[in-house]
């Protein structure tokens, strides 16, 4: 973001307009490809940051005025016009996988920006939801004409102009047919520093992929995982996940 594509260094315009929101304890939030934060209370500062032109920029290009009476939401002002198929699916997705209690209906347009898991939420639960292609549901991408004979989930981007009147393409899956690496982040108390701190690393599809541990206090990788090419780390599992 910014003031837009003709800023320069030394037009004295801030280059960038940020804003953050506290995920409150023991609940988890999900942003897919859009701003999640909506109302803001600056006068808050324990649960709310923001850069200081996150009002006038807005005013200044037209996409709020004070004078409306209209509330002002940074998912409104800030973001883009979305479509459930695309963002809005998958941060239901992974509401309904870990807060299934709440039963919230996949075709709303935006999500509370938090919610409490109904279980705590651990490692493998991440990976699961990593790895999703709405199986068993009724988006579900395995299932259905276009996932062929052998239930594959892969849908493959067309030109906008090609989609039927009134649609959107694909359902946007979490698990993309295209993704380079998924991780999974762990901080655990209790531990020496060394291993306290853990990533699980997988190379290409997430649904595809097996995760492999990496301690903070490792100093060295396996060559094969320093290797871009044929033979590296990441050509075998890209190749072993288009045979899958």
């Amino acid at each position: 973001w910014g003031p837009g594509p003709l800023w320069k260094p030394g037009s004295d315009e801030l280059g960038a307009v940020w804003v953050a929101q506290r995920v409150p304890d023991g609940e988890i939030t999900v942003c897919a490809n859009r701003p999640r934060i909506g109302a803001i209370d600056l006068n808050d500062p324990d649960h709310f940051m923001a850069s200081e032109n996150i009002y006038s920029l807005a005013e200044k290009m037209g996409w709020w005025d004070p004078e409306s009476g209209k509330e002002f939401k940074v998912y409104e002002t800030h973001g883009e016009k979305s479509y459930s198929t695309y963002n809005a699916r998958r941060e239901w997705r992974v509401f309904d996988i870990i807060a299934p209690s709440l039963n919230l209906d996949p075709w709303m347009e935006r999500y509370p920006f938090s919610v409490k898991p109904d279980n705590p939420v651990t490692a493998q639960d991440i990976m699961r939801i990593e790895r999703d292609y709405y199986g068993g549901t009724e988006f579900d991408l395995s299932k259905g004409m276009v996932a062929g004979p052998f239930g594959c989930p892969n849908r493959y981007s067309t030109s906008s102009k090609l989609n039927p009147e009134g649609s959107y393409g694909w359902e946007r899956a979490v698990s993309l047919f295209r993704t380079n690496y998924s991780t999974v982040v762990v901080a655990r108390k209790g531990m020496p520093d060394w291993i306290g701190a853990l990533t699980w690393f997988g190379y290409d599809a997430p649904h595809t992929t097996c995760y492999i541990p990496i301690y903070c206090g490792v100093t060295e990788l396996p060559k094969s995982f320093d290797l871009g090419m044929r033979g590296g780390a990441y050509d075998v599992f890209s190749r072993e996940s288009r045979l899958v």
